[in-house]
């Protein structure tokens, strides 16, 4: 159990269902499996991000061309490869074949959606949006991933600037940058620019949402926002409210913040249009009410189903919520 490796996690059949939270007993084991053994947290994590890239394949057509237009990429802009089958044997290069495989897969996914590309400086950039009720992992040119939140809108260029790398954020993502010194990588939102050279961090920037929030976890990022700069810290947030407008350094709570990553949800005194909007991001639901609805709701959700969920809005609040035909009805108590 102590000896661990990528490759030996990915092939247990308890951790790929941990890492896809299928199983609340392998999720209970190796929650307490990591806080037993610390050290083997980066190895875990590392496992877990190459689930994650695999758990849509392409068909073997979608991975030759996608593995064509990636070579192109590597050898070359000008030169073209073609696609060919070839089977590789010796097992020092399986965990890299893995990794390349996990790669195409997404590319794959991504062109798959209702995507498309526009030209800007001979730049080619892919408009992704992501479905409420889904999450998506983007593995950029650089080798940044980002996981996107339900209900994101993300744009980015297939190959890079040899200056900078900047990318479009309309949405909620985990991203973990890439560390080059000399290339910044900067996230552009409607409200801010956030600049950082390689680095994790929750980034929440919903146009409709009435905060926009940077969370950072490692390493060191730039807010620049009205002519103004804040360099951030491992541990400290950065939060704009709209409504005030105003932002403000604070501190938050690491561990729940990674949860946040994995698709939790946190309110904090909510009102009734921000629950609305976080709900139908995760579960992909309407609503409608005939009247007008106040509340202040704080609590967590997490893998609740929504039924749960909406009992548990019906009892801590002067509202029934009812679910009929994929849609939410409030109604007065």
């Amino acid at each position: 159990m102590l000896d661990r490796t990528v490759e030996k996690l990915i092939s247990d059949h308890s951790f790929v269902n941990y890492c896809l939270s299928k199983n609340e007993e392998d999720s209970a084991y190796w929650n307490q499996w990591l806080a037993q053994h610390p050290e083997q947290i980066d190895v875990a994590e590392e496992a877990r991000r190459m689930v994650l890239l695999l758990v849509d394949r392409p068909t073997e057509e979608e991975f030759q061309m996608e593995r064509a237009r990636l070579l192109n990429h590597i050898m070359g802009r000008g030169k073209t490869v073609k696609p060919r089958v070839r089977r590789l044997w010796k097992p020092a290069v399986a965990a890299a074949t893995l990794l390349f495989m996990g790669v195409i897969s997404y590319q794959v996914w991504m062109h798959r959606q209702d995507s498309h590309l526009v030209t800007s400086s001979n730049i080619e950039w892919v408009a992704q949006h992501v479905p409420d009720k889904k999450m998506m992992h983007v593995a950029l040119a650089d080798g940044t991933l980002v996981k996107l939140f339900p209900g994101s809108n993300f744009s980015y260029p297939e190959t890079f600037l040899d200056s900078v790398r900047e990318v479009r954020l309309d949405g909620g993502g985990f991203f973990e940058v890439q560390h080059d010194e000399d290339i910044p990588f900067v996230i552009h939102t409607a409200e801010l620019s956030v600049r950082v050279l390689g680095t994790s961090f929750n980034l929440q920037a919903y146009d409709t949402d009435n905060q926009t929030k940077v969370a950072l976890f490692h390493g060191k990022v730039l807010i620049a926002h009205n002519g103004q700069e804040k360099y951030l810290s491992p541990g400290q947030a950065y939060v704009w409210d709209k409504n005030t407008q105003s932002g403000q350094i604070e501190s938050f709570d690491v561990a729940q913040e990674r949860q946040v990553s994995d698709g939790l949800l946190v309110f904090d005194h909510a009102g009734y249009d921000e629950v609305a909007r976080q709900i139908t991001r995760k579960y992909g639901v309407k609503w409608k009410t005939d009247v007008p609805v106040k509340i202040q709701f704080s609590g967590t959700i997490d893998q609740e189903s929504l039924q749960d969920v909406l009992n548990h809005l019906t009892y801590t609040t002067d509202y029934r919520f009812t679910l009929q035909q994929n849609t939410v009805h409030v109604q007065q108590n």
